[in-house]
């Protein structure tokens, strides 16, 4: 698996300009072929350097392997191979056919394997759960709001308070376990900071 630059022209204007491709190579019929796996368009961020240690980082992924010591250090090319990853995935499982127009839906039962299942960047909840409710005991958020700290910032010191009660081998598996295992960031996307600390003050309003 490779990444491949292509020189592209447009006909109508003229503008000269590349397209990126994530490739790889299979034999057909005693040939060696470049089959397209991804198309990356043209704005492909990552640099030309690093193209090597996104598609070993993407194939651990596929395989289900996790970052090895003094792998993908960089959360740029870690970010872009899980969305590679996902894709490929996505684009796997799609269906082969299009339904016909106006075809009901079937109404078969189907069993599955739950060990046939394959997990898309799975991620922890639960530690970050009892971190948060740990947290809203104190009222810790509310604490954050009060010394002037933004929502981010708040997101950012529960996170590495949270990753240290996780993984408190060092700073570095603290970040490692908040970028690649952890559902925190979801999380605090999704408001539970604010609902944690609403929860808190009924807690005490109950009490």
């Amino acid at each position: 698996m490779y990444i491949r630059r292509t020189h592209t022209r447009n006909t109508a204007t003229g503008e000269r300009y590349y397209r990126y491709r994530l490739v790889r190579s299979q034999r057909v019929g005693g040939k060696v072929r470049q089959v397209t796996l991804l198309n990356l368009g043209r704005h492909f961020a990552i640099p030309q350097a690093d193209w090597p240690t996104l598609c070993v980082r993407l194939e651990e992924i596929q395989s289900g392997q996790g970052v090895m010591l003094g792998g993908c250090a960089s959360l740029p090319i870690e970010r872009e191979a899980q969305r590679l990853a996902a894709q490929l995935l996505a684009r796997a499982q799609a269906p082969s056919a299009e339904p016909a127009p106006g075809a009901q839906p079937s109404a078969e039962v189907h069993s599955v394997e739950i060990d046939s299942l394959t997990l898309a960047r799975p991620r922890t909840v639960g530690v970050e759960a009892l971190g948060l409710w740990a947290l809203a005991q104190v009222d810790f958020v509310a604490l954050l709001e009060r010394l002037g700290l933004t929502a981010p910032q708040r997101a950012a010191v529960v996170g590495v308070i949270v990753g240290r009660m996780a993984a408190p081998g060092s700073e570095l598996a603290t970040q490692r376990w908040l970028c690649e295992r952890s559902a925190f960031g979801r999380a605090a996307r999704c408001g539970l900071l604010d609902r944690s600390k609403e929860e808190s003050h009924g807690e005490r309003e109950l009490a």
